[in-house]
């Protein structure tokens, strides 16, 4: 895999100490911002729904499960894939109870 960053400045606002400046290398810093130049688009985007959603959440909605993929086929969309089938198929199912 070959990376290229271009000039992308990237900042440390804090104090460096010895042991950071062995991990806080002129290489490291420009992968930081390589990484930060390729993802940010992405990442923004996620963050929006993130926000959308719990703002969804705030007004009441719950989240919804797809279900197994054998069941409806794994459709797409915006719902959360079920984590444990086990746990909306048998009636009598319960999570562990709270530790105290």
């Amino acid at each position: 895999m070959e990376a290229r960053s271009t000039s992308v400045h990237v900042e440390v606002h804090a104090p460096i100490c010895a042991a950071a400046s062995e991990i806080l290398t002129p290489d490291s810093l420009r992968f930081v911002g390589y990484l930060c130049h390729k993802f940010e688009d992405r990442r923004r985007a996620l963050l929006n729904a993130r926000a959308s959603r719990a703002m969804e959440f705030d007004s009441g909605a719950v989240p919804h499960f797809e279900g197994v993929a054998g069941k409806n086929g794994g459709g797409g969309g915006n719902m959360m894939r079920e984590p444990h089938s086990h746990a909306t198929e048998d009636p009598h199912w319960q999570c562990a109870p709270i530790p105290d």
